[in-house]
């Protein structure tokens, strides 16, 4: 019964969120589950010994879930910031090297290390901020059946 009622809240509040409140919001709250999410990936890969920057993969989630919005073609027309995304997933690649060179030498759980800090990110950040992208360029009727879309599949 305590997760159906949470499971209410969160619905409620994100419907507020996607009906009430401007794009940016809805890409703030995208932002903040990308952190989340990818801090458990980062978490789980840990249990399986390949452990991994949980304080890193969460943020490179968050901005990539950003980045997204902020690179959506609706928003960004002649903007410089079109480029947002590809500039953030090249950072991440760079960063994601020096810190896995930084972590010690080799180790047969290295490659794994390197594949979750990049995946990770990429896994939830980008469709969290391709569901806050469609809300700033087609609103909140197309965001709300994308997302029950996404449910009932």
């Amino acid at each position: 019964m305590r997760r159906v009622a949470s499971a209410a809240v969160l619905v409620a509040g994100l419907a507020a969120t996607i009906w009430l409140l401007p794009f940016w919001a809805t890409a703030f709250v995208a932002a903040v589950a990308a952190a989340f999410a990818g801090g458990e990936l980062a978490a789980i890969s840990g249990r399986i010994g390949a452990d991994v920057p949980v304080p890193f993969v969460a943020a490179a989630a968050a901005i990539l879930a950003l980045a997204f919005v902020v690179s959506s073609s609706a928003l960004t027309a002649m903007d410089p910031n079109r480029d947002a995304l590809t500039t953030v997933l090249c950072a991440l690649v760079i960063a994601v090297g020096v810190l896995t060179l930084a972590m010690g030498s080799p180790q047969p759980a290295t490659i794994t290390r390197a594949a979750v800090m990049v995946l990770a990110p990429l896994y939830v950040g980008l469709p969290l901020g391709a569901i806050a992208s469609v809300q700033a360029t087609a609103g909140p009727s197309a965001t709300t059946w994308l997302i029950a879309v996404i449910a009932a599949s």
